[in-house]
């Protein structure tokens, strides 16, 4: 079913594209030349992207997206950074947040979720396009870049902070086959395939293929975890003169997964360790079947026109459903007697998502004056539904009012309780539905009113946003009691549409102080509708923000010194926090907090100052403050953080001609993000010892420090063993967060192997 729906809309998709270029079809040109080895030089036939950053190391010279370009990182007004595939390998993660943590963005649950500039932001986009999944296995990603400060003139709806782009695996010029086994000390194994080829010539058309697949089992550390994933991605590729035409596929496979490992943290912001492993988080509890699965399919069409003028249309389809029967804690603590309550639910969410998206960019001389224009169009449309349960059949019961309460420092107690099945649930009386649709036309230009010296830009976006959600959706179930069909739930009926259109801007100046450094001010606008409503089911008005910032750049010793330097100010109008519970349509609502102020500084370094060695280091220093109450630190932001990280190759320094060192590369670095702040609300069901404490008061969370060390070894041409050490120093705190019982703690001081062959 899923495949059939994703086949119909590919169909749909490619008619469209096709429509967009056929007249470009006709055109005739010298095909580029193309390399025969990983080690040629990749000819780019789009200035769209930077088609891979494989063997490049930690430094990237340009940016794929900062302007939906392949363009100088120098020419980009805004912070900047670029996680390259040599260092995402070194890393050795297969989520976005745990790899992010290295370049200073935090995370708010373990998977896509990521925090820009101390606040949260959507989840990543996918090759420009946006991407709703919070959870994904990364092993189709070449790259991830980092972008601060609003982008949402390109990049719709994005948020106000940034946005994060990762750029997927395409097909490339050569033969490669990669395949690894990596294992940790806990009993994970992961195996990956990375297979690359270039299949030859189908009349005039060049074809390449890769597939890309990992198969992931195992039982984590923390109690009651297990982290299986089995995602595939064939893609391929067809070369036509100055036409190219990709076809992905997408499958993800998460069963058994669960957001948080459900860590408790006390008001002091401590962690609360498990009983059987004290360094393990509480909560989970045994057979926990939270299935989480996607599939659809991405298409890229890329025509260029001229050596200036060109054209890239991208579509995307999928299907995804989160389901299974799930224990969690309900938010009701006990501090004083050490108990925790648990309910339980049946979960079913599925979502629908569609997206199409067409630039054109072209590169022109008005008398002296370089210009570049970038426009285009985005369509965008979500359906998603909240089917989630805690109603059980007549004779089952999970407890009290389906809940039951255990002593958190018993793992006996939390281990016997029991995950019901699916016949365990009632019929559902009614569920959530939401559909959104964005629409956005813009366009931006580029000018050298000064060649080599200044450069403006400016960029304007029509966005047209429609939300419509409709409450219990099902109206009523029916019992037949005595041989008489009566109601069981009469339900009620509530649908909310709201609309809204918008001009944002972005507008930057940057001047060019030689080639070596550069002076940059830019500052932009952003409008979204309300997706939220009160606590009276009320649809909360919508969001309009701004933000500005000024920063220097530099490119010192032929850009291997390269650096970005930040002052930014940001705010936005009617903002809300997520409540805990329902709200009197039993549906989640949020709390209004006004008008918020996020500004601070942050910059970043990449070097490469000697041979073989490359060093990444980030900082962030900043506030978020609301309107409503100034004292009171806004609930999941962070004030602070630092990052390095570093590789040393030996076949490339010194020692280069020694036999055994010259195999040899090492590295590591330190992530630590610092007060990550809670709001009192979230122990608002809790039972404190000692009186609690000031209701004005946030919590922040115990502060650590992640450091990660790693060696491999370069055996053969073929052969590679690699050693990762997580938490060197095995620090136990929250790591990411949503409230005081729905946390991820610090993973243990763990080891992990790797063995890799290339054939």
């Amino acid at each position: 079913m899923i495949l059939s729906r994703s086949v119909l809309r590919l169909g749909q998709y490619v008619a469209c594209g096709c429509l967009l270029v056929l007249p470009a079809l006709a055109q005739t040109a010298a095909s580029p030349t193309e390399p025969t080895s990983p080690n040629d030089n990749i000819v780019q036939m789009s200035s769209f992207e930077v088609t891979t950053t494989q063997g490049k190391g930690y430094m990237l010279p340009n940016a794929a997206h900062g302007f939906k370009t392949d363009q100088s990182l120098m020419e980009i007004p805004q912070a900047d950074i670029v996680l390259t595939n040599d260092l995402i390998e070194d890393l050795s993660f297969n989520n976005a947040t745990d790899m992010l943590m290295f370049v200073g963005i935090q995370g708010v649950f373990e998977g896509e979720t990521a925090a820009i500039r101390g606040n949260r932001v959507s989840a990543p986009w996918i090759d420009d396009m946006p991407d709703g999944r919070v959870f994904e296995d990364e092993v189709f990603v070449d790259s991830v870049e980092v972008i601060k400060g609003p982008t949402a003139v390109l990049y719709p709806n994005a948020s106000l902070n940034g946005i994060i782009i990762k750029a997927s695996k395409k097909p490339l010029p050569f033969e490669q086959l990669i395949v690894s086994e990596k294992i940790d000390e806990w009993g994970i194994s992961r195996t990956v395939v990375d297979y690359n080829k270039p299949i030859g010539m189908l009349g005039d058309v060049k074809v390449s293929f890769r597939f890309i697949a990992a198969y992931q089992f195992g039982n984590s550390y923390f109690t009651n975890v297990k982290l299986d994933s089995y995602p595939i991605h064939p893609a391929m590729e067809f070369d036509y003169k100055n036409t190219t035409l990709r076809i992905f596929y997408d499958f993800d496979d998460l069963p058994n997964h669960d957001e948080q490992e459900y860590g408790l943290v006390r008001p002091d912001g401590s962690l609360v360790t498990a009983p059987d492993r004290p360094r393990s988080s509480v909560g989970m509890v045994p057979g926990n079947d939270t299935h989480y699965e996607s599939a659809g399919f991405r298409v890229e069409l890329l025509q260029k026109y001229s050596q200036d003028w060109e054209t890239r249309t991208q579509a995307m389809e999928y299907h995804l459903n989160r389901w299974g029967a799930d224990v969690r804690p309900s938010g009701n603590v006990n501090y004083q007697n050490q108990t925790m309550t648990y309910n339980s639910f049946l979960d079913n969410e599925p979502q629908d998502y569609w997206v199409l998206t067409s630039d054109t960019q072209g590169k022109y001389t008005i008398g002296p004056i370089p210009m570049q224009t970038t426009a285009g169009y985005d369509v965008i449309d979500t359906v998603s539904e909240n089917r989630i349960t805690t109603l059980f059949n007549p004779g089952y019961g999970f407890g009290t009012n389906d809940t039951v309460t255990v002593p958190y420092t018993s793992q006996t107690a939390i281990n016997a309780l029991v995950v019901p099945n699916y016949q365990a649930y009632r019929p559902l009386p009614n569920y959530t539905r939401s559909k959104a649709n964005i629409e956005n036309v813009y366009v931006q230009q580029q000018i050298d009113v000064v060649p080599g010296w200044l450069t403006v830009v400016g960029g304007w976006t029509f966005e047209n946003l429609e939300q419509v959600n409709v409450t219990n959706a099902a109206l009523a179930v029916t019992q037949t009691v005595g041989g008489v069909i009566a109601p069981l739930y009469p339900g009620t009926y509530t649908a909310q549409d709201v609309t809204g259109s918008h001009f944002i801007h972005r507008f930057g100046g940057i001047l060019h102080l030689g080639k070596q450094v550069m002076l940059y001010a830019m500052t932009a606008t952003q409008f979204s509708p309300s997706a939220g409503v009160d606590y009276y089911n009320n649809r909360l008005p919508s969001v309009v923000g701004e933000g500005s910032e000024v920063g220097i750049k530099t490119a010192f010793l032929d850009g291997r010194l390269s650096s970005t330097f930040s002052l930014y100010h940001e705010a936005l109008t009617n903002q809300a926090i997520v409540a805990g519970g329902t709200n009197i349509q039993g549906v989640g609502y949020n709390i209004a907090i006004g008008s918020t102020t996020q500004q601070g500084f942050d910059g970043d370094v990449t070097m490469e100052l000697a041979p073989g060695w490359a060093l990444i280091a980030t900082f962030f220093k900043g506030t978020s403050t609301s309107a409503a109450n100034n004292s009171i630190e806004i609930s999941d932001t962070y004030d602070n953080s630092w990052s390095v990280f570093t590789r040393y190759d030996f076949k490339s320094g010194p020692m280069r001609e020694n036999a055994f060192l010259k195999g040899l590369g090492i590295g590591g670095g330190v992530s630590r993000i610092g007060s990550f702040w809670i709001a009192p609300g979230a122990y608002i069901n809790s039972t404190l010892p000692n009186g609690g404490f000031a209701s004005n008061q946030a919590i922040k969370f115990k502060e650590g420090s992640l450091v990660d060390l790693f060696a491999d070894y370069r055996i053969s041409k073929h052969w590679l063993v690699k050693l990762n050490v997580v938490n060197l120093l095995n620090e136990n705190f929250p790591e990411t967060g949503q409230g005081a019982n729905d946390i991820d703690p610090s993973p243990p001081l763990t080891f992990a192997g790797t063995l890799e062959y290339r054939f």
